[in-house]
């Protein structure tokens, strides 16, 4: 490497880390902002955007490795975790109820509508439940008070992360490694346990090339909105896996019991089949999408460093 590029690069890294450092003030801010929304019950949106406001934001506190040996630090970040954890449970509702309702509108047979009607009551109950829950982790007080946290913890660390050199590079190739050494799992459709950790390494990743998203695309689509496409298949699967596990175990326990046959049962038979095949659909759809990737060497391509190769070769 000659001198003129190594200060050339030394001056690309300097500016990865003042754009990490922009970024993560954002995220703080876009967590605050969220905290009033998502205190309105009938705001799914909000609610989601809560929780996922909260990932990136506990991502580039991971990934940047801000203040993990101070105690004030890591009660935040749990403080932050609980909150995204029950958001995540009142959202996975919407979600259900969502998906049952669309499912609801093409049936014909009027027993197995009757079921899904159950099971939408049932639902909206347990959602109730867990707003409440929600609700009490989001006070006006304790939402002031983690606001300032935030605001300290993320204007500190700014400050710190500019005078670093090599953000870019460290925190990709490690979120990268982290998602390759899962990947050989899609070769295998049932496993469904590896399907399960590869969507939260894509996550991970996602979430971090985001960071540095402007250094590493010379198109439309950027690198992170590239993952996302796997990232929802992948959490297609993972939801149908879901509904697979709770229907499953509920009809075989009902068939043990030997009851009557009920309008509930005969909706979960049919759904079971129809989680199957949207499982399988979006199976195929990442495994082809993998495809793509390994022959066109996207991962490969994702530090800044080896994106700017690319580009003047």
């Amino acid at each position: 490497m000659t001198p003129e590029t190594k200060i050339e690069t030394g001056e690309q890294d300097r500016e990865h880390s003042r754009d990490a450092a922009k970024i993560l003030l954002e995220r703080g801010e876009n967590v605050i902002a969220q905290f009033t929304a998502a205190q309105k019950p009938d705001n799914a949106d909000g609610i989601h955007d809560l929780r996922v406001a909260i990932r990136r934001l506990r991502t580039a506190m991971r990934d940047l490795a801000l203040g993990s040996d101070k105690k004030e630090t890591r009660r935040l970040d749990e403080e932050l975790k609980s909150i995204a954890a029950i958001a995540g449970r009142v959202r996975d509702h919407d979600v259900a109820l969502d998906v049952l309702a669309k499912l609801s509108a093409d049936l014909t047979d009027v027993l197995i509508l009757k079921g899904l009607n159950e099971m939408i009551m049932g639902r909206r109950k347990r959602r109730e439940a867990d707003l409440v829950s929600l609700a009490e982790l989001l006070t006006s007080e304790r939402t002031e008070q983690l606001s300032a946290a935030i605001r300290l913890l993320t204007l500190e660390a700014a400050a710190d992360i500019k005078k670093r050199d090599d953000a870019a590079d460290t925190v990709i190739r490690e979120r990268r490694s982290e998602f390759l050494e899962l990947a050989s799992c899609l070769y295998d459709p049932l496993d469904i346990n590896g399907h399960h950790k590869l969507r939260i390494a894509a996550k991970r990743l996602r979430y971090s090339v985001e960071l540095f998203d402007r250094f590493l695309s010379d198109s439309e689509e950027t690198p992170s909105e590239r993952i996302a496409v796997m990232q929802d298949h992948l959490g297609d699967m993972h939801d149908c896996d879901v509904w697979i596990f709770e229907l499953r175990k509920n009809l075989k326990k009902y068939l043990k019991k030997g009851e009557k046959t009920t309008p509930e049962f005969l909706a979960a038979e049919w759904l079971l089949g129809e989680f199957v095949r949207r499982r399988a659909k979006n199976y195929r759809e990442a495994l082809e999408l993998w495809t793509a990737w390994r022959n066109g060497h996207f991962l490969e391509s994702l530090t800044p460093e080896i994106h700017a190769k690319i580009n003047r070769s």
